[in-house]
């Protein structure tokens, strides 16, 4: 494949402000082109891609083309629903087709802002919107309160493997705490995150009036922190652009490896809810492709909306847990602006990649509940070959076994699979999935308080109702 024909990271920056998101993301977008080295004016953008957000802009994408002065550029949306690292790959294919030069990818949000701040009208219909697949989410999720927030289909997640693994509620968030704790510490030592000093463990699992049950066994601690102002914009070019505008070489990061899985398989009708194959797969996938283990590679960002997602992604990829599993600090305390994160930790890591000749990273992504796994290996060298891009979803699929799951009247004759408790103010819930005696599963919600104190002391599995 010839020279212009391979994608790079040409700049990237991340951007933390009291701003409004659009304004946030016009400022990453230009520290990235600034951080570059590209010659003012140069190059012309052929698109920019914006992960879709909490903010009402029709066509951000268009205004951040207008404001770069590149009005001309696509304006591509990715619903929610369309994994982060789809849109990296996206433009790196851009790039190796020769249908792009640049493709700037930039996300933002200020919902902290916005708390006291009015978000500017921006109408319009972006070139291009990238659609979610059609059963991404079941609607017996949706309407069972599992979806919305998400925490509880992650806590029915977490203790699915907490079991797997002999753990109890007790012993598995000492774990959690520990893990969480020591990602405290990495955003403790950044500029630009919400903690200023690391977060003991033992605070992290302690509930208090500040770190409220949110679904059992899951605390506000343990949760993604989207109230945040941040923003983040990486510029991908062919090699031969970015050496025609002045791109610094020593500016530039190099994807080795770019792999996803499009394949949706909605929570309660995972047969296996204690595993994730589809980033087994990606993982064996990529370790082939760099030639050794991922737990070789120099630098990880485990996307990290709740423990359980770090953990199986951990254990899928073969990575050890007493390692640092995060450049940003994680979500919880690095921030976590909802569907951009991953924008985020890309340019924190290539940053970090820049000033370590032959060192490498690797950037995980999460899209839904732990849907559609994605995964990048990034390279301060140049490889001299294309990375690997490619969607795994058709294999994904074929390791992912599924089964049907209806909701169950009350909650007789049914073996506990996994479980949850939530209170939304004075109304409790516990939401059990189980198999009956023939082995069908179902969900079950059950509303009286005796339930709600049972499930939020133990998950029960194994036992029978």
């Amino acid at each position: 494949m010839s020279e212009r024909r391979r994608a790079l990271l040409a700049g990237s920056a991340m951007a933390s402000a009291s701003a409004e998101a659009i304004d946030l993301m016009e400022l990453a977008a230009r520290q990235a082109l600034a951080g570059s080295g590209v010659a003012p004016g140069r190059p012309t953008i052929d698109a920019i891609i914006v992960p879709a957000g909490t903010w009402p802009y029709g066509d951000p994408g268009r205004e951040l083309g207008r404001r770069l002065g590149c009005p001309q550029a696509q304006s591509i949306l990715g619903q929610l629903g369309i994994s982060q690292q789809e849109l990296i790959n996206i433009a790196i294919e851009r790039v190796v087709s020769g249908t792009a030069s640049s493709v700037l990818i930039v996300g933002g949000e200020s919902r902290r802002w916005a708390a006291t701040g009015t978000m500017s009208e921006l109408p319009g219909v972006p070139d291009l919107v990238l659609e979610r697949p059609e059963h991404f989410i079941d609607d017996l999720e949706i309407t069972s309160g599992l979806v919305f927030p998400a925490v509880r289909s992650y806590a029915l997640l977490e203790r699915a493997l907490d079991a797997r693994l002999g753990l109890d509620d007790q012993a598995a968030g000492q774990v959690n705490a520990e893990l969480w704790s020591a990602m405290s510490t990495v955003a403790a030592g950044l500029q630009g995150t919400m903690a200023s000093a690391p977060v003991p463990a033992a605070e992290i699992a302690t509930v208090t009036s500040s770190n409220r049950l949110l679904s059992a066994p899951y605390l506000r601690t343990h949760a993604s922190q989207w109230t945040v102002d941040q923003a983040a914009a990486l510029l991908i070019m062919d090699h031969g652009t970015a050496r025609a505008a002045g791109v610094e070489p020593s500016a530039a990061v190099h994807p080795l490896v770019a792999l996803e899985s499009t394949d949706s398989v909605p929570v309660i009708h995972r047969a296996a809810l204690d595993r994730w194959p589809a980033m087994g797969l990606l993982g064996e996938v990529a370790a082939r492709r760099i030639g050794r283990p991922l737990s070789e590679v120099d630098l990880l960002d485990l996307y990290s909306c709740f423990p359980v997602a770090v953990r199986m992604q951990a254990e899928e990829l073969g990575l050890s847990l007493g390692r640092p599993l995060t450049v940003t600090g994680g979500m919880t305390f690095g921030g976590g602006p909802f569907n951009n994160y991953v924008i985020g930790a890309t340019a924190t890591m290539a940053e970090r990649l820049r000033t370590t000749t032959g060192s490498t990273g690797l950037v995980t992504t999460v899209s839904g509940l732990l849907t559609k796994p994605g995964l990048c290996v990034w390279g301060a060298d140049d490889p001299g070959v294309a990375a690997l891009v490619d969607d795994l979803g058709p294999e994904a699929g074929r390791r992912t076994a599924r089964v049907p799951c209806t909701m169950l009247p009350d909650d007789r004759g049914l073996t506990v699979e996994t479980s949850t408790a939530w209170a939304d103010g004075d109304t409790t819930t516990a939401a059990v999935l189980g198999r009956d005696d023939e082995g069908a599963r179902h969900l079950a919600l059950l509303h009286d308080a005796a339930s709600f104190d049972r499930f939020c002391a133990s998950s029960c599995i194994g036992e029978r109702l």
